[in-house]
């Protein structure tokens, strides 16, 4: 399942616009950066694929929940970190192209705004600077006139199915981690929890389910001694 989440990332799209030009044509450094919403990555590669560099910063990039200004913070932040490590290491090469698979962006005007936070930040000076969403970056590694369906899950998720030949483009999901996105990690956890606390309640959705391991897992991550109403304040806790 990593393998096939990490297809659908900038760092792969970088590799795969690595594979359309021929190696002696450049000896360039090139970056991929993948922001969802708890969590941002980048990665370097030299014109052979080679990883020069990985950089992480748990915090998210979803322009949605985050706010423009804070994504492209977030993401300049790792393009730093990035461009410092690659002088240390190899100082002859240059970035040519950086790569950014951003949740959220899929829409037009969305990903027009994060561009402009972009250029205002002053630090998208690559001859190449492609910022796409999660579902668009996925489709790149598709024969481009063939049907096909992208998936991508993470905090949240979303499906989506295109047929180029007969002008179809359809999406199910991506409503937000808080109140859809089925089989995402928030959706798989609230559910959890749900079944928990009915359990807890005398009223189990299976008859025979039992969640002392989770009672114990949430103590911890909560922090607090046992699960009664008094204490577990889930609502003033992030999930």
């Amino acid at each position: 399942m990593g393998e096939c989440v990490q297809l659908i990332d900038g760092i792969c799209l970088c590799k795969k616009w690595l594979l359309d030009y021929p190696s002696s044509a450049f000896s360039m450094a090139f970056v991929g950066l993948d922001g969802g919403a708890t969590s941002t990555s980048a990665t370097a590669l030299d014109e052979n694929g080679t990883v020069l560099h990985r950089a992480r910063k748990d915090s998210g990039s979803n322009p949605y929940l985050c706010g423009v200004g804070t994504a492209a913070q977030c993401l300049s932040a790792l393009i730093h970190e990035v461009r410092e490590a690659l002088l240390q290491t190899s100082p002859a090469l240059e970035v040519d192209t950086c790569c950014i698979t951003l949740s959220g962006v899929d829409d037009t005007d969305m990903r027009s705004r994060v561009e402009a936070e972009t250029n205002r930040l002053r630090w998208s000076s690559y001859q190449r600077l492609i910022l796409v969403g999660d579902t668009t970056a996925g489709f790149g590694f598709l024969e481009p006139d063939r049907p096909g369906i992208v998936l991508v899950a993470g905090t949240g998720s979303v499906a989506r199915f295109r047929d180029p030949g007969n002008g179809v483009d359809r999406r199910c999901g991506g409503w937000g981690h808080l109140v859809s996105d089925l089989g995402s990690s928030c959706s798989v956890a609230t559910q959890a929890l749900s079944d928990m606390i009915l359990a807890m309640e005398g009223v189990p959705r299976h008859e025979g389910d039992r969640y002392e391991r989770l009672w114990d897992e949430c103590c911890t991550y909560f922090t607090v001694n046992t699960l009664k109403r008094d204490q577990f304040r889930l609502w003033d806790r992030p999930l």
